[in-house]
């Protein structure tokens, strides 16, 4: 696992098993002696933020591509679902329709700081505060294991937020 600094920006690898699950790990940062508790939560969460923040900067394509990319992931969910047991299936379409809800609402009660933030060019940093809170929820209501192996969140938040349809 690689943490950052908050203070100066210094990078470190830490094996991943130092740190358990549950709870979380003070560091001193050799470069400016800063103190700063690390966990496995936060840096999966900065993980998702970090791939909202990348993903942000490539959402300038054509409407035909976009729309063509939207009913390729269609079809491939529905194929992917059609192939889970019934229970399973719904899980999974519980965890979409969670992340889509989630990203509505962060666009429906923050036009302001979206309409800022695209003219700026920091949509995710102003809506930063938001997104963690949504992530927050998801992860208390969906099963891990569905997160660890899909990326609803991060997709609803793709199509919904950053893209606005």
């Amino acid at each position: 696992m690689i943490i950052t600094c908050p203070s100066c920006g210094a990078k470190y690898k830490i094996p991943e098993e130092r740190i358990s699950e549950k709870e979380s790990m003070r560091v001193k940062c050799k470069k400016c002696s800063n103190v700063f508790t690390v966990s496995q939560e936060q840096e999966k969460e900065k993980v998702v933020l970090d791939k909202i923040a990348e993903q942000s900067k490539d959402t300038k394509t054509s409407p035909a591509a976009t729309q063509e990319t939207d009913e390729k992931k269609k079809s491939e969910f529905e194929s992917f679902l059609e192939a889970l047991p019934p229970q399973e299936r719904k899980a999974h379409m519980d965890a979409r329709r969670l992340a889509r809800v989630l990203a509505s609402d962060i666009v429906a009660y923050n036009k302001e700081k979206i309409e800022k933030g695209r003219k700026d060019s920091n949509l995710v940093e102003v809506l930063k505060p938001e997104i963690r809170k949504s992530w927050s929820l998801y992860k208390r209501r969906i099963p891990p294991q569905i997160i660890d192996k899909t990326d609803y969140f991060l997709e609803a938040l793709n199509e919904i937020v950053l893209g606005e349809k």
